[in-house]
């Protein structure tokens, strides 16, 4: 009797350590439907023309998802070995941009700069004479930016920090540069909503307006343009 009790107690010892053990650690079984916790690697590895592994969730919940993947803050969910696109893979958004700031009439973006050039060129009747080109930005900013023209051989302007040759703007800011210019004088941005001039362009664009001297048949003002969301 001692000895059928001895065994009987080391079953029931040995079941509850066996329980307590399941699907913790490493060679430890996977069991379905319970937390299994190992702190290393484990792969599924094969060969056949299929996937290894198929998740289906029959439930018709609104929160029946087939899969979760949790990480810790700041750390990408998922890993993969293959640019190839995946059908039916859609993204809500790219580098925390919607994708409708991403197609042309949007909004732009705080801190997205789009750039462009410009060409004014005239033969003028005499001086005083203007002419003008348009800039437009193709997407909508969130507010009228601080517009500021910087003529050939200046120095940088707070807020347009850049060049004719590397157009930059701080967020909030419509910067153009002057690349070079024969005869033209009085160049400045204006606003084609209230259309007046030396003034912020609007949230769509601007345009630049250029007086000519007189003294040159070739008239030209030509150069580059920045805009940085705000």
């Amino acid at each position: 009797m001692f000895l059928v009790g001895l065994a009987v107690i080391l079953a029931l010892v040995l079941s509850v350590t066996s329980a307590a053990l399941a699907g913790t650690g490493v060679g430890a079984t996977f069991n379905l439907g319970k937390k299994n916790t190992v702190n290393r690697l484990s792969q599924l590895v094969g060969s056949t023309d299929n996937a290894l592994l198929r998740i289906d969730n029959n439930n018709a919940g609104t929160g029946a998802t087939a899969l979760t993947l949790q990480v810790e803050p700041g750390l990408a969910p998922m890993k993969v070995n293959s640019s190839t696109k995946v059908d039916n893979l859609n993204a809500e958004a790219v580098d925390g941009k919607d994708s409708t700031d991403l197609l042309p009439g949007g909004t732009l973006p705080r801190g997205s700069t789009i750039r462009g050039a410009y060409a004014i060129r005239f033969d003028p009747a005499a001086a005083g004479r203007e002419a003008s080109e348009s800039i437009s930005f193709g997407y909508t900013l969130a507010s009228e930016p601080t517009s500021l023209f910087v003529p050939s051989g200046s120095t940088p302007r707070a807020g347009c920090p850049g060049t004719a040759s590397n157009p930059q703007a701080d967020p909030g800011f419509l910067c153009v540069y002057e690349n070079s210019n024969v005869g033209t004088t009085n160049t400045v941005i204006c606003n084609p909503v209230s259309n007046t001039c030396g003034v912020p362009a609007s949230r769509f664009g601007g345009y630049l307006r250029t007086d000519s001297t007189g003294t040159a048949a070739n008239t030209r003002t030509v150069g580059t343009w920045a805009v940085t969301g705000s």
